[in-house]
């Protein structure tokens, strides 16, 4: 009987790893072989992350649970992507209801009169590739945020695409990064005990409409 059920174990195994190995797809990473096309962000396989100082001890870190974006590419003109993208302000997650209240007040997001932040891109540079081979660029445009309009810069890392068969969408996947002043949209409290350079962080899985 135990002899039995380690061979029914083993199999299970064996067939959980075949499965595995089905529904991993080999991701395309050069730029000029991703398909052309309009995108939508999966919110499931996404994340909007914001890191800040505290005291010079630590970051903070929170991230918004509510998002959209589109993107628009076509890897022949990849100079003109455009990406849209909207951040329900009232979303904001840290892990500490009463906290969330306060950051949506009138001191931080202001989040009844402003409930979203919005950046469109305005143009896009590609610049290297990294040591995994994919493709860097930088995606530049503007950031409004409690009204205030200012540029703001991504750096982006072309994760690759490839055809997601949970999904049944061709998928790209890409990382960015970047950091603004939140004094320059007029939330100021607490600098420098609360550094005033906020870093955001963006994982995001697109798929193909």
């Amino acid at each position: 009987m135990k002899l039995l059920l380690q061979i029914t174990m083993l199999s299970l195994f064996m067939m959980a790893q075949g499965c595995t190995s089905l529904i991993t797809p080999t991701v395309e990473k050069s730029v000029t072989e991703l398909k052309a096309g309009n995108y939508k962000i999966d919110p499931e396989h996404s994340s909007v992350i914001f890191k800040v100082g505290h005291l010079g001890l630590s970051k903070y870190v929170g991230r918004f649970n509510q998002f959209n974006a589109s993107l628009s590419f076509d890897p022949k003109i990849p100079e003109q992507t455009k990406l849209q993208a909207t951040v329900n302000t009232g979303s904001i997650d840290v892990g500490d209801v009463d906290f969330e209240d306060s950051l949506q007040g009138s001191t931080w997001l202001e989040s009844g009169q402003f409930p979203q932040a919005y950046f469109s891109s305005e143009s896009i540079k590609l610049t290297h590739k990294n040591a995994a081979g994919q493709q860097q660029a930088k995606f530049c445009g503007q950031l409004t945020l409690l009204g205030v309009i200012k540029p703001l810069c991504f750096d982006v890392t072309f994760n690759g695409g490839a055809f997601n068969v949970l999904s049944a969408s061709y998928t790209l996947g890409f990382a960015a990064h970047a950091t603004f002043k939140r004094s320059d949209f007029g939330i100021d409290a607490y600098i420098p005990a609360v550094s005033d350079e906020v870093e955001l962080e963006i994982h995001a899985e697109f798929l193909r409409n």
